[in-house]
């Protein structure tokens, strides 16, 4: 989105009037006034003649979008001498949010007004700030440096911009609070502090001096940068002495991972500071010293993230001017207009469907998550399955923080539909969750489960809780309206700790979504038990269990020269000892092997299920501590050789997928592919990431490892090393490491096995199918269909 031509920089020089008198630039402080805050009209008036000006005034109207005009007045600028100049200052306090249109006009005794070009000011619900590090030039938007000389106030503040002095933090570690104060209450009105982190001591000194330094100077604005996010209980120490935090979220100084975006405003949220707290977002590029140059996708990204997961984060901030490109700070710019001033829509919640005797009515709830009214948006359904557009509607103008309701009418729906709702049309406003989809069924057509539209070949579909889970009868998946023989499903009543699932594979990858029915046919399979070693040849893989150790001693993709484990393949936790005997149940969809433990620290087991038609293999670890268990460290994984080859990975939900080469040799290197967005926490243990790998071509073998989710509890006394080692060639996927955890409650763990023959995975355009199959793995399920 575009600002409309007229949206124009502020400081608009004018052209001279008849006579000798020239109005402008006019300009407004701050350069993004909020409703209901004073706001300051600069006007220039200059005297182009060769005579004396007697009697000079400024005359200004404020006419706000749909509203009536205020008209201001200075009434005496002096005596202007020929090519003198003034700036004349008007106050004015907006009482609602919109676009005003600014007017001024000069005149002075015996000579025709002068005006200057209207300026249109956009007056936000909220305050909003745009950080710079380093005094930005040519920017429409920014409105507060970090780096203000001393003596130039009054000259930022006529473009527009608050004027924070430059402070140091940490980097003056040696100094005690009364020095810290001293060198901070020396500004003039505002300071940005350079920055926050340390050992406790240091923050602790950090901490004294902020809050001695707003008991010294009350007037003082103080803005911290701080090194990521703030700890929580300092950031709670800080709140109330502090204006503004900073935590500095550079991705060009790491791997881009929007996660890091995520755990740092999970961080503001938990402490209290959020509507305090503006992201610092690193743009300089490797010229100057940055690690990598950040792409306009990436900033694109990352105010979306910010949006998305805080719509009332009150900004952003970026380092820093002089190290970005001319058009990179031109893009920043325009995005703080389209994320944090215009309307930004989005559906807010998912359509509800009803059905009349006549006609069918989807409503959709439009929530207005920007600072300015939106104009009137209109909708758009259509059926997902094919494009067909059913019907539209327009909605009403929508308020900054508030939501509107809009009916459409839609013809009477015979057979089961995805319906999608999207914001068609928004003059002015930026789409953020622009679409959402609806299944629906007719009344009478029973339990019918929509699936989505997949290319994946390796595709595993599941229904918890599935129709006639006390049954012990078989099942089938009959497609809803076609022909064709059903297709085997598989009751699991411990698919997971969340209860049992229907579990089926289709016979060939979806073209377009799929509506069907699960019924009984036939009987369950029946389990026995087994001890020693169990094997299993499918036309995928062949595979070889351990029962008394629990582990996996062979697995080898068909065509493979080899096994592909160098060491069995087995969890390691406190109390996971005395295994057996196994439970095999053979299924029509999977054969699934169930190892139990019993210790007197904790029981649980390993559930396998490993697919017959598709190479997928996956696990479910259940550990059931008997007593509170220190944990201080668990290991899952397995060695291999050491051949050379290729590999892909993503280091989490909102990570890069990074592809190159296996070395051969003993330097060390970790492939991290666990969740680098923050350390491991509940919050992200089912955001984790994925890897593959593959041997090179005459080898013919190769595996993904995608990691569903691991344990609530998963910890790190460093960062996530969940990893493939590639120096002596391990992969490993710790839930605890170099830390202590107390487990008291059951864990899970859930990952999956993708065996599979040679793939040049560094290759250009190469795409694994592993992060696309945990993707859909996670968020692409069936869904029940609404019934009209």
């Amino acid at each position: 989105m575009r600002l409309p031509g007229f949206v124009l920089l502020a400081a608009l020089a004018a052209s001279p009037a008849a006579g000798a008198l020239r109005c402008g630039p006019v300009t407004v402080t701050p350069a993004v006034p909020a409703r209901a805050r004073p706001l300051e009209v600069w006007i220039r008036v200059q005297n182009t003649g060769a005579t004396p000006l007697a009697g000079a005034w400024v005359g200004l109207t404020l006419q706000p979008e749909g509203g009536k005009p205020t008209r201001l007045h200075a009434a005496d600028l002096g005596i202007l001498a020929p090519g003198a100049a003034t700036t004349a200052r008007l106050r004015w306090t907006p009482a609602r949010s919109g676009l005003v249109r600014v007017t001024a006009t000069a005149g002075a005794s015996g000579i025709t007004p002068a005006a200057a070009p209207p300026l249109q000011v956009p007056v936000v619900e909220r305050p909003v700030t745009f950080a710079w590090f380093g005094v930005p030039r040519g920017l429409r938007w920014a409105n507060l440096t970090t780096t203000a000389p001393s003596g130039g106030a009054e000259d930022l503040l006529q473009r527009g911009i608050f004027p924070c002095q430059w402070k140091g933090g940490i980097c003056y570690q040696e100094w005690d609070v009364e020095r810290f104060v001293e060198s901070w209450c020396d500004a003039e009105r505002g300071i940005a502090i350079d920055e926050y982190g340390g050992d406790e001591a240091i923050r602790r000194t950090l901490i004294e001096a902020t809050l001695a330094t707003r008991r010294r100077r009350p007037d003082l604005f103080i803005a911290w940068w701080g090194i990521g996010s703030f700890p929580h209980a300092d950031a709670v120490a800080l709140k109330e002495a502090t204006d503004l935090f900073m935590p500095e979220i550079y991705l060009n100084y790491h791997s881009f991972h929007l996660g890091r975006i995520e755990a740092a405003i999970r961080a503001a949220r938990d402490a209290g500071v959020l509507e305090k707290t503006i992201l610092g977002l690193g743009v300089n590029t490797r010229a100057d010293g940055a690690p990598r140059d950040p792409t306009a996708a990436e900033v694109r990204a990352q105010f979306a993230a910010i949006k998305r997961h805080a719509p009332e984060m009150p900004g952003v901030a970026f380092f820093h001017f002089d190290g970005a490109t001319p058009a990179l700070r031109a893009l920043c710019d325009q995005l703080c207009y389209d994320y944090f001033i215009a309307p930004v829509l989005s559906l807010a919640e998912p359509p509800r469907v009803r059905a009349g005797q006549h006609r069918t009515t989807l409503t959709a709830t439009v929530r207005n998550d920007g600072n300015l009214p939106s104009q009137p948006a209109r909708l758009r359904v259509s059926v997902a399955d094919t494009g067909r557009i059913l019907g539209r509607a327009g909605g009403p103008a929508i308020a900054p923080g508030k939501a509107a309701v809009v009916p459409v009418s839609l013809p009477p729906l015979p057979h089961p539909a995805t319906l999608r709702a999207a914001i068609e049309r928004a003059p002015g406003s930026t789409l953020l969750n622009s679409s959402a989809e609806v299944a629906v069924a007719p009344k009478g057509a029973g339990r019918v489960l929509a699936v989505p539209a997949d290319p994946l070949a390796e595709r595993v579909l599941w229904s918890a809780p599935p129709p006639g889970s006390a049954t012990d009868t078989g099942l089938v998946v009959q497609p809803v309206g076609a022909s064709g023989p059903p297709v085997p499903a598989q009751l699991d009543r411990e698919w997971s700790r969340q209860g049992p699932a229907a579990v089926w594979v289709p016979r060939a990858p979806l073209a377009q979504p799929a509506y069907v029915r699960l019924l009984p046919r036939g009987a369950a399979p029946k389990p026995r038990t087994h001890t020693g070693r169990w094997e299993l040849t499918t036309r995928h893989y062949r595979v070889v269990l351990e029962v008394e150790s629990d582990s996996l001693v062979e697995l080898r993709p068909a065509g493979a020269a080899r096994n592909l484990l160098r060491t069995p393949w087995q969890f390691r936790a406190p109390g996971v000892d005395r295994f057996g005997p196994a439970t095999v149940t053979e299924g029509p969809v999977f054969v699934k092997v169930r190892v139990p433990f019993a210790t007197e620290v904790a029981e649980g087991c390993s559930d396998y299920a490993f697919f017959r038609d598709v190479p997928l293999i996956r696990i479910r670890r259940e550990y059931r501590p008997r007593r509170p268990v220190a944990v201080e460290s668990t290991r899952e994984g397995a060695a291999f050789d050491q051949r050379g080859g290729t590999f892909q990975l993503q280091a989490g939900v909102g990570g890069e997928v990074e592809r190159g080469t296996l070395q051969d040799g003993s330097d060390y290197r970790d492939l991290l592919f666990g969740y680098l967005g923050a350390s491991p926490e509940p919050a992200n243990h089912h955001r984790t990431g994925w890897f593959d790998f593959s041997w090179p071509a005459a080898e013919n073998a190769g595996l993904g490892v995608a990691l569903e989710r691991r344990w609530q509890v998963a910890a790190s006394g460093i960062y996530d090393l969940t990893r493939y080692y590639d120096a002596s060639d391990w992969i490993d996927l710790p839930m605890v490491f170099r830390t202590t955890v107390t487990v008291t409650e059951p864990q899970e763990c859930l990952l999956w096995l993708l065996p599979h023959g040679y793939r040049d995975l560094a290759a250009p355009g190469a795409r694994s199918s592993v992060g696309a199959f945990l993707d859909a793995i996670r968020a692409r399920g069936p869904r029940l269909a609404t019934p009209l």
